[in-house]
């Protein structure tokens, strides 16, 4: 993963996939100026890439485990669903 520890945005190579992680758990991944920034930076040099064939964006969401019990999920039946 490339990146310092503190680096609000982290990347890194998973073959031809560029996975990048948000990495400000403790502000639940809050979208800031900053983050923007190195978000865009990042991204742009992936499209500059030959060997980048996909971008994967995800957060460090350790926090969701904690939260997941907050929110039931509901059975939905066939008949809400519109055709």
């Amino acid at each position: 993963m490339t990146g310092a520890p503190g680096e609000l945005v982290l990347a890194e190579h998973r073959g031809p996939v560029l996975v990048f992680t948000f990495n400000r758990p403790a502000r639940l991944n809050a979208w800031t100026d900053e983050l923007e920034d190195r978000y865009v930076t990042l991204l742009d040099a992936a499209e500059d890439d030959p060997d980048v064939r996909a971008v994967v964006v995800e957060s460090m969401a350790s926090h969701l485990k904690k939260r997941l019990p907050d929110f039931p999920f509901l059975p939905v039946r066939s008949s809400d669903v519109p055709v």
